[in-house]
């Protein structure tokens, strides 16, 4: 079996090694990390992902306007997972517009961030 390819997009260096520790007994999962919307933004011109996990406050492009670009420029009905410090009720809307499969709000635990990515993962297969 081929491993799934997701893109975890966060600017933050902790959070994206506690990513890389969850994932990295996963065979089946494969992850590119960007440190930011325009390094998001190479990698999904140059790679086919099965899955987007993307935090809101990043620098140069921000979570809903990389949304935005995977949803209405590159056309791709990937699942995608947003991560925020915000509160939900501030985000919900537009970013349920912009079809997020989900939002996450900062703090959250890891074991709920895997079960999320193997949920979505299975709807998108």
């Amino acid at each position: 079996m081929e491993a799934r390819r997701i893109l975890i997009c966060d600017d933050d260096l902790i959070s994206r090694e506690i990513f890389k520790i969850t994932f990295r007994r996963e065979p089946e999962i494969f992850i590119d990390f960007a440190a930011d919307g325009l390094e998001a933004k190479k990698l999904l011109a140059k790679h086919s992902y099965e899955l987007v996990i993307t935090d809101m406050n990043m620098p140069y492009i921000s979570g809903v306007e990389l949304t935005h670009w995977i949803r209405n420029d590159l056309k791709l009905k990937i699942p995608i997972i947003v991560i925020s410090g915000y509160g939900k009720d501030e985000l919900t809307q537009k970013l349920s517009e912009l079809g997020v499969s989900e939002i996450l709000s900062k703090p959250f635990n890891m074991a709920m961030i895997r079960k999320s990515v193997f949920e979505k993962l299975k709807e998108y297969a």
